[in-house]
């Protein structure tokens, strides 16, 4: 059986750190990906700019979190953010972007870290 689970903003916020400070403790060097369906939330911790293009350009459509943290570079262009609905918030932190030069105008800028908000 199926079972459908909400969670509010900041209870997806709280899980990530939950799982960044859990990665942080385990003092991850390798890149680390994770992908979890109940939430939509993807998760990618120090990958490569093909990793990232990679992980972008396979994005699901439940996506709710997106979390690109310490990366080389992710490239959004030809990524159309808006179009998932369910999408809440973006956190680019430590990963250089080109995520303002698109223009996204579902995307709020939440502050100069690199975390970003839906509208």
């Amino acid at each position: 059986m199926k079972r459908i689970i909400k969670l509010t903003e900041s209870d997806l916020k709280r899980l990530v750190k939950k799982i960044v400070k859990e990665q942080d403790e385990l003092g991850l060097d390798e890149p680390h990906y994770q992908f979890d369906k109940e939430v939509g939330l993807v998760l990618l911790v120090g990958a490569s700019s093909r990793q990232v293009k990679k992980v972008l350009r396979n994005l699901p459509t439940t996506l709710t979190y997106l979390s690109l943290r310490d990366c080389d570079f992710a490239d959004f262009d030809g990524i159309d953010l808006c179009s998932f609905g369910t999408l809440r918030n973006v956190n680019l932190i430590g990963t250089e972007n080109n995520l303002e030069e698109q223009g996204y105008e579902c995307l709020d800028k939440w502050d100069e870290r690199g975390q970003y908000g839906t509208l």
